[in-house]
């Protein structure tokens, strides 16, 4: 895999547009990766004014072309039959290309246009800068008419590529422009015609201009004249008669011309030669006629053989065409037929003497019939029938390879004879049957063939039962086959056994069966033995032992017999197996929740032994092996195990295995927050599993409740002081776990404030729940948008709460209470102590700040040590001497969880 690097050179009067095929862009020269075979086209276009002019069709006006890239002129894509102007490859988003005109109106504009766009591609046209109209879609040729006002003006058209760039197929066209009252415009399309041999054609043009107006037919090129089967060569419609494939096939134009221009346009006829209808349908001894509503005719467009065929003619709503000859039978008639039609509607069909023997319909290609003519003289029709006038199909049969073979199919006239015979004895079958030489023979024994059996006769010597059954033959020719009835083959002869009894296994107590098949005269009758001694009353086809036991072990053979013999079979032994044996049995265990356990059983016995282990006495899918081990265990794997051995003999399972999985404790309900009215009862429970014995310990602010040691806290004639969180804290040998905090609250949630003002002192005052939060917030002015916190928080220890607030020179002040919500909140430490540096004989504080679920403990601790009494949120230490340097931190707790504070260094110099 290599690069190639390509240079386009353009001719003089050319320039290089592009590449297309396995390259794309414009770079000239350009690199090409060789990773597997590739096409690459280079594209060029004429570069000179008078080229665009020309594919405009407008040469009595000055062009102009610019934009990212220009226009040019092409003949592969136009409307007019020559050429036309279009837009180049543009390689990147929002590039654009014109091309424009100046004309002097007023006067009418003409103008075909053409676009094939990618996503966001536009064609615009514009007179002065202001557009008139634009195509953003996909749209084949269209005509395009304006008046232009008085005065000079600016004729535009302009190609914007999309947001998307570069598309190899994206392009715009641009044809015959015509402006003002004077120039030869041609305002319709001369259209491409395909017609028949011998048909009349006509080309007009619909011209406008200044009179008078000249016309000059041309045929590739060159001028034509009226005469011979040429008229109107220089008016504005040409008639050419009796058209000829080779003499009138090719382009055909007309240039319109006035004293201000001329206008071109021009167009294809394709000339379709006809072949006589003997020679396309490739049957000239046959005489043919045709008729209907239109002949059918031959023709070299369309065939099977690739020479002519035969085609129907044209039709319209409700009518047919027919094809038709006459031929003498019997024999076989092959041909190959083909439509395009609207299926179900209209037909080709296959008519024998009037009567209808095959039909196709719809979209068909070159398809082949055979059918068998009959005896004497028919009449054999192709008839096409169209039905339906609304249609997208061509409406239209085709006919080729006609072949027509004389002669008849086999016929039996004397079949093969059914026939008895004994065993050992010669057979032979025969046949007599006419039809057209050669005839093919094939006998059949049971529909299968036999070998080398193709003659009239079949030769069986020394027959056997086996050779019993029905026989026919197969005869056929080249037009068809035939096959004889069945004749039927009985052989009388000695039995003969065709399947022999097998040996068994069979467990004790079980049953076992022996079974024989065999073929011969019947009757026939069975007498089985065991160790070659009759066993009374063992005389059918099959013996089945019930309850066998060990005195049935031994050597089990069938005789079988008719009139004419008997046939012994071979010899089947029975032979019993004995089921397993248990060496050990699975012991119990007892494991921790996520331990493994492994269960093992030893047996012995007649193989094959298979293991199925069961727990309480289900299956364990994949359980198959003498051991189970048991991984991840949890308190639902706890149960009985036991193993199931299993061989021919029968089966044994083992004593139960009891597994005993011990967990954790865990809490399942877990206690919920009351509020009771003093004086009242109040009540907790918690919900909790785990591997017994469970303890519990219930707690209030981290705090063991004595006594409080069951899975329900009850506490009677509760007071304020009982308000708070409450936890338990459930045990077993495993573990603990605590449940969530449950709160007890204490009176009523609806508050009275009482207020009392001294010496510029407001005393406030309310009722509370013992162990709720409340906030007391203010403002000066009741039409403030915002409350200010009044700090700090505070946490109700009784059933009232007081607090004081200096209120200074304020002439009123507003107040309010909430009541904050519960909550198990941890601590969480906001302001940290900070590290300090003094001289010796200072004072010296560490603080710090934490929020979480009051109240919040502080325990202060120096290098580790807890330093007795410093338990609140300031440690203040005075006259510290070098003897206090060291590390100082704080440990804050509430009755959810604890955190410590980062440490703060204390050096004394």
């Amino acid at each position: 895999m290599q690069p190639v690097t390509l240079t386009a050179i353009p001719d003089p009067g050319f320039t290089f547009t592009g590449w297309s095929g396995d390259l794309a862009g414009a770079t000239n020269p350009a690199s090409v990766m060789m990773d597997r075979s590739k096409t690459v086209n280079a594209m060029f276009a004429m570069s000179t004014a008078n080229a665009l002019a020309e594919a405009l069709d407008a040469t009595n006006l000055t062009w102009s072309t610019g934009g990212d890239a220009p226009w040019f002129g092409q003949s592969s894509t136009n409307h007019d039959g020559i050429d036309a102007a279009q837009t180049p490859l543009l390689t990147d988003p929002a590039q654009q290309s014109w091309v424009r005109t100046t004309v002097t109106g007023p006067g009418p504009l003409s103008f075909w246009w053409k676009f094939a766009p990618s996503y966001d591609d536009l064609l615009e046209f514009s007179i002065d800068g202001i557009a008139q109209t634009n195509l953003s879609l996909m749209s084949d040729w269209q005509r395009m008419t304006f008046n232009v006002p008085a005065g000079a003006h600016v004729l535009q058209w302009t190609y914007h590529n999309g947001r998307y760039g570069e598309f190899a197929f994206s392009a715009a066209w641009l044809d015959q422009i015509c402006f003002g009252p004077d120039v030869p415009c041609i305002n319709n399309t001369l259209a491409a015609q395909t017609v028949l041999q011998g048909t009349d054609v006509m080309f007009t043009i619909d011209a406008t201009g200044a009179t008078p107006l000249s016309y000059q037919w041309q045929k590739d090129g060159t001028n034509l004249s009226d005469g011979g089967r040429i008229s109107g060569a220089t008016s504005r419609a040409l008639t050419v008669s009796n058209v000829q494939t080779n003499d009138d096939a090719g382009i055909y134009s007309v240039r319109v011309s006035n004293t201000f221009g001329t206008a071109t346009s021009a167009a294809s006829l394709t000339v379709i030669a006809l072949a006589p209808l003997a020679a396309a349908l490739d049957e000239p001894g046959w005489v043919w006629t045709s008729g209907g509503d239109a002949p059918w005719f031959g023709q070299t467009a369309v065939s099977k053989d690739g020479i002519a065929a035969a085609r129907s003619g044209a039709l319209t709503f409700d009518q047919s065409s027919w094809v038709q000859t006459t031929t003498t039978g019997p024999g076989k008639l092959s041909f190959w037929w083909k439509t395009s039609s609207t299926y179900g509607l209209d037909f080709l069909q296959l008519l024998v003497s009037g009567v209808t023997n095959a039909s196709i319909s719809g979209e068909v290609d070159w398809v082949p019939r055979s059918v068998i003519i009959p005896p004497g003289t028919q009449t054999i029709q192709w008839r096409y029938i169209q039905t339906f006038s609304f249609t997208e199909s061509q409406e239209t049969a085709w006919l080729d390879q006609i072949t027509f073979t004389p002669g008849s199919p086999p016929e039996i006239t004397s079949p093969p004879q059914p026939q008895a015979v004994a065993a050992g004895a010669n057979v032979t079958f025969s046949i007599t049957a006419t039809g057209t030489s050669p005839l093919a023979y094939q006998w059949v024994h049971d529909g299968t063939n036999v070998p080398g059996a193709t003659t009239t006769t079949l030769n069986l010597n020394s027959v056997q039962v086996t050779d019993a059954g029905s026989y026919a033959v197969i005869v056929s020719n080249s037009l068809g086959s035939v096959i004889s009835p069945e004749a039927q083959l009985t052989v009388n002869g000695l039995p003969v056994i065709t399947m022999q009894p097998s040996s068994q296994t069979a467990r004790r107590g079980g049953k076992a069966t022996f079974s024989v098949a065999a073929a011969g005269t019947a009757p026939l009758s069975y007498q089985w033995q065991k160790n070659e001694t009759n066993i009374i009353g063992a005389t059918p086809a099959s013996l089945t032992l019930s309850d066998v036991q060990t005195v049935d072990i031994g050597a089990y053979r069938v005789i079988v017999a008719n009139l004419f013999g008997s046939a012994t079979s071979v010899v089947a032994n029975l032979t019993i197996s004995l089921p397993p044996t248990l060496i050990s049995q699975p012991q119990s265990q007892t494991v921790a929740a996520g331990a493994n356990a492994t269960f093992t059983v030893a047996a012995t016995g007649d193989p094959p032994l298979t293991y199925q282990w069961l727990f309480e006495g289900a299956p364990i899918a994949g359980a198959t092996d003498a051991s189970l081990t048991l991984t991840n265990v949890q308190a639902f794997d706890a149960g009985n195990y036991a193993l199931l051995v299993s061989n021919p003999g029968g089966s044994v399972i083992s004593s139960n295995a009891v597994l005993t999985v011990i967990s954790p404790p865990v809490i399942f309900l877990q206690p919920q927050s009351v509020n009771v009215e003093p004086g009242e009862t109040a009540f907790f429970l918690v919900g909790a599993a785990g591997s017994n014995p469970l303890s519990y310990q219930w707690r209030k602010y981290d705090t063991n409740l004595p006594g409080a040691n069951a899975s329900t806290l009850q506490l009677t004639n509760v007071q304020t002081s009982d308000a708070g969180p409450y936890t338990v804290v459930i045990s077993n040998s495993l573990g603990s776990v605590t449940s969530d905090v449950a709160w007890l609250t204490v009176g009523s949630a609806s508050l009275t404030i009482s207020i009392t003002v001294s010496n510029n002192v407001a005393s406030l005052g309310w009722n509370a729940l013992a162990g709720r939060s409340y906030q007391l917030e203010y403002k000066n002015d009741l039409a403030a948008n915002a409350w200010s916190n009044l700090p700090p928080m505070i946490t109700a220890t009784g059933s009232n709460v007081a607090v004081s607030d200096f209120i200074g020179n304020s002439q009123r002040r507003f107040y309010r209470v909430l009541l904050l919500p519960q909550t198990n909140a941890p601590p969480q430490i906001v302001v940290q102590p900070v590290s300090q540096a003094v001289s010796a004989g200072a004072n010296v504080a560490f603080s710090v700040t934490a929020t979480g679920s009051q109240p919040l403990h502080h325990q202060w601790q120096m290098n580790g040590n807890d330093l007795p009494g410093a338990t609140a949120a300031i440690l203040s230490l005075q006259n510290v001497q070098f003897t206090d340097t060291g590390v100082y931190s704080v440990v804050v707790s509430n009755f959810v969880d604890s955190v410590m504070s980062d440490a703060a260094f204390l050096f004394v110099q």
